[in-house]
């Protein structure tokens, strides 16, 4: 673990971001769902740092998402490895584009 990086409980993170971003997916009449574990999961990083990743991930999610749409937020730990998924119905991104995002 380096010097800045800490301990923390990612399930927390999400649980917190999502309970604050879901309101503005309400406003817009945008089915908000999660399916986070139970269970913590403890992990080592830079907890504010990683929570801007995730919270630019949703509001770019809901910003693009119409009424009627969703947005959705789960997390899996398998063995020494966790997936964060943050999936829309939205219209996605033109693939003529896609080359200028990634």
């Amino acid at each position: 673990m380096k010097e800045d990086e800490e301990s923390f409980n990612l399930v927390k993170t999400l649980s917190n971001l999502t309970e604050y971003l879901g309101k503005d997916a309400s406003a817009k009449k945008v089915d908000f769902i999660t399916d986070l574990p139970s269970e913590p999961i403890i992990i080592q990083g830079l907890e504010g740092r990683l929570a801007q990743v995730f919270v630019n991930l949703i509001t770019n999610a809901v910003s693009f998402c119409e009424e009627g749409d969703a947005v959705r937020v789960w997390a899996r730990k398998r063995e020494n490895r966790v997936l964060v998924v943050v999936e829309d119905t939205g219209p996605g991104i033109p693939e003529q584009a896609l080359t200028k995002v990634f």
